[in-house]
């Protein structure tokens, strides 16, 4: 009886050392006998989750158009200047005259940062335009055909890249004499421009 149990659990160990990126539900749906649907079931939600904005796309998505990557101000940028701002909200917590005010800007930080300027600014690329959706109760689209970009240009400052981890996309377009569109604070926009790049060379 030792040994059957010992040959069970090789091949369950072998299978987290082999995919150590499974999460737990996918792990389980593998090693359950019959558990191709769970495992499709689970990789789908995955899709889902990194699909932040799919209820905005959703309304202004064309038929057949599809959205392609997405993205927003980056979350490392947020979550240091959230911490900034509760620390400077946390010194007035030690005086009970001033507890309120300090109480106050680590909520209104907390709202600014972690949950307005992650929806109040959603990014996308199509497989045929370019998608800026801004506000949150009262709301902008911004929408650029490829065929009408003339230039894409990356802002890198030292200060933001070594500091926030951001920087600044900003897409000429056609028939405009300044600049039509500035994504400013995202991360990684070297590779943000280079999928931009693709999209608009495979189109």
């Amino acid at each position: 009886m030792v040994n059957n149990r010992n040959e069970h659990r090789e091949p369950v160990i072998r299978a987290f050392v082999a995919l150590p990126m499974e999460t737990l539900v996918e792990v389980i749906a593998r090693c359950l006998p019959g558990s191709g649907l769970c495992v499709s079931a689970a990789l789908i939600n995955r899709n889902e989750q990194f699909m932040q904005y799919q209820k905005i796309w959703d309304k202004v998505l064309n038929p057949n158009e599809v959205i392609k990557y997405e993205f927003s101000i980056g979350p490392f940028y947020r979550k240091l200047c959230m911490v900034l701002w509760s620390l400077f909200g946390v010194l007035f917590l030690f005086s009970v005259d001033t507890a309120i005010f300090g109480i106050i800007v680590i909520l209104l930080a907390a709202f600014y940062y972690l949950f307005y300027l992650k929806v109040a600014n959603a990014y996308a690329f199509s497989d045929d335009r370019v998608l800026i959706h801004k506000g949150w109760l009262s709301t902008k689209l911004i929408s650029t055909e490829y065929q009408k970009i003339t230039n894409v240009t990356v802002h890198d400052p030292f200060i933001s890249r070594i500091i926030t981890k951001t920087g600044t996309l900003v897409i000429d377009t056609a028939g405009t004499s300044g600049k039509e569109i500035q994504l400013t604070r995202i991360e990684r926009p070297y590779e943000v421009k280079k999928k931009l790049d693709e999209l608009r060379t495979n189109r």
